[in-house]
Order: C-alpha cells, then sequence, then structure tokens
C-alpha cells in the first residue's frame, strides 16, 4: 500500500510543471547580466519585446524565457553575429537557409526570426505530445527538436532549457536570500 502511494505521488511530481514562474522584468535582468555570450550593455527593451514574443505564441509558464536561453546561446542577443554551422547557420537564433524559404523571413531580422521559430516549435508540439508521456515536457521536447535537430525525435530537453533552468534557480535563490 505504501509502495503504491508512494509511486502514485511520484509520477504526479514527475508530471507537473515547474511551479516557479519568475516575473518578466526578473527573466530579461538575469539574460541581461547572465548571459556569458552577449556584448555587454545588453539592449532590455530588446529582450522584453522577445519575451512578450512567447507570451503572444502561447509559450507555457513554464518554458517562459526559452527564447532569451536560446538567443544568448545562439549568438549572445547580437542580431548579425558570427556565422554558425560552416557558414550555413545566420542570426540571433542560428537559422539555416530553409527558414527563408519556410517562413518568408530575413533570418538576421531577430523579431521575425524569433516568431518563426516559435511558430515551428508550435506545429511541432503534437509529434511531441505522441511520443512523450509527460504532458507538459511536450513543448519542452519540441523545441529541443528545433533548436538543434530531432536526433531520432527522443524526449529530451535542450541546452537552451537548461541555461533556463539554472536563470530561474538564481532569481529563486536570489529572491530567498532577502
Amino acid at each position: 500500500m505504501l509502495v503504491q502511494v508512494a509511486t502514485t505521488v511520484l509520477m504526479a511530481l514527475s508530471t507537473q510543471a515547474p511551479a516557479f514562474v519568475p516575473s518578466e522584468a526578473s527573466l530579461v535582468n538575469a539574460a541581461a547580466t547572465m548571459c556569458k555570450n552577449a556584448k555587454k550593455p545588453v539592449n532590455r527593451a530588446f529582450l522584453m519585446r522577445l519575451l512578450r514574443l512567447e507570451v503572444s505564441h502561447g509559450v507555457p509558464s513554464y518554458a517562459r524565457g526559452i527564447v532569451l536561453a536560446a538567443a544568448c546561446r545562439e549568438s549572445g542577443y547580437r542580431a548579425k553575429p558570427r556565422r554558425g554551422d560552416k557558414g550555413k547557420a545566420v542570426g540571433i537564433l542560428q537559422m539555416w537557409k530553409w527558414w527563408e524559404t519556410a517562413y518568408g523571413i530575413d533570418r538576421e531580422d531577430p523579431i521575425a526570426s524569433a516568431k518563426a521559430w516559435l511558430t515551428h516549435i508550435g506545429k511541432s508540439v503534437k509529434k511531441a505530445k505522441r511520443k512523450c508521456a509527460a504532458p507538459w515536457r511536450r513543448w519542452l521536447v519540441a523545441q529541443a527538436w528545433i533548436g538543434s535537430g530531432p536526433r531520432g525525435y527522443k524526449c529530451r530537453y535542450s541546452r537552451h532549457y537548461r541555461l533556463l533552468r539554472y536563470w530561474r534557480w538564481r532569481i529563486k535563490t536570489d529572491k530567498s536570500r532577502k
């Protein structure tokens, strides 16, 4: 009986999204100050625009800030960074040429790139729903597939999400110390 109760509790905890959701201002502050790739000073108004795009595209609260983390890792928030992937990836989210064809965007336009990126993740959530059991992981798994390729469509998180979790942890622990 005790084992059955413990198993039920563990399963419930593993399928729930993280409870702590930081404010937009604290996420932007963390993104601006803790991004090692960013050229200082960081344009916080631009970061807030990226964060607001997430809201308009229906990004779940547990993943809010994922565009900031991806842009930090990929380009340090620079719209015209060095080209990655042997010259094939361009822009704030290091997109390949097919993004221009599929979404009709200029890869060097950071807002258009973020919109296309979020739209593409939204399209991939349905497949993640079929592949992954935990309901709150679906969006994050779809983001990992878009951010770094499907790799056999395994249920996994991206490095972008790891960075976002670190920022959230720092925000949470800094608030608890005050």
